[in-house]
């Protein structure tokens, strides 16, 4: 019986932690966007927070989310049948003393000699247009129906 009974709270309280712990999902006209790491705030409340009348207007950027006092924030888009599916994964403000910075390198270090082809296509002129332009396509007045790049 006791068996029985942890079992049920283990099971109860492993589901409470799950819960806690999945993502929200905003569906938009565009595509999805997942928010990890949300505890106390919403994907709703941001967007009151920063003024969209709907998720569809929302333009999900770091540097917003940055404003509303999240300490951290990842943005990462990607396209999958023709869908802009958007991850922010967020550190909440009343966790900002547990983001702690590495100090910067004091030294330059030398690139391995094999990365010499790598550093030669990322020096080139429009290595990194396609990125840039994607992430502007969900900015106001951007070319929305055009092919992802």
């Amino acid at each position: 019986m006791r068996r029985t009974i942890r079992g049920a709270l283990f099971g109860v309280i492993a589901g409470l932690i799950a819960l806690q712990a999945a993502g929200q999902v905003v569906q938009t006209s565009s595509g999805s966007v997942e928010f990890l790491g949300l505890e106390k705030w919403t994907p709703a409340e941001i967007e009151k927070r920063l003024g969209y009348t709907s998720p569809d207007k929302l333009h999900y950027c770091a540097a917003d989310l940055k404003r509303l006092g999240f300490p951290e924030v990842s943005v990462i888009g990607y396209s999958d049948r023709g869908r802009r599916n958007t991850i922010v994964t967020v550190v909440e403000p009343e966790h900002t003393s547990e983001v702690v910075y590495k100090p910067l390198p004091s030294a330059h270090i030398t690139l391995p000699s094999d990365w010499d082809g790598m550093t030669k296509i990322a020096g080139e002129q429009g290595f990194l247009e396609g990125g840039i332009l994607d992430y502007g396509r969900g900015l106001p007045g951007a070319l929305a129906e055009r092919p992802w790049l």
